[in-house]
């Protein structure tokens, strides 16, 4: 792990250094939830010089959907959860029952809903698909 370690400190260690990025969090856990390695290295920002700690908070925009993604991708494999099972996911989300499918808007600017002709799954949610999906 000490190579790692070397590996990170050298790719923030900045521009005048052939440093490649301003900072990195990594942390290495095992199947068990132990830590085998973690590192912080570098700078929060190009432009700035505070450093990176491990309490530092990030910004990760998009990345939840991929950390969701795998997420139920995981239950999935464990079988706890079927990707195509409308009454599995109504159970754990009801409110999914009634949604109403947004169909445009009025003169006045009024949503104009109508109701679903096709039930909501995982896998509709997790691809972002609904109104290609669900339409007349």
């Amino acid at each position: 792990m000490e190579s790692l370690t070397s590996l990170i400190a050298g790719a923030t260690a900045g521009p005048n250094s052939g440093g490649r990025v301003p900072g990195l969090a990594f942390q290495v856990i095992d199947g068990n939830g132990k830590i085998l390695n973690s590192t912080v290295s570098g700078v929060r920002s190009i432009a700035g010089h505070e450093p990176i700690t491990d309490e530092t908070l990030w910004w990760i925009a998009s990345m939840t959907k991929t950390i969701t993604g795998i997420a139920l991708m995981q239950l999935v494999e464990q079988g706890k959860v079927d990707l195509d099972s409308a009454d599995q996911l109504e159970e754990v989300c009801p409110e999914l029952k009634t949604v109403k499918i947004l169909d445009g808007f009025d003169e006045k600017g009024n949503t104009i809903l109508r109701e679903k002709k096709t039930k909501l799954t995982l896998r509709l949610l997790n691809s972002h698909q609904s109104k290609a999906t669900l339409s007349t």
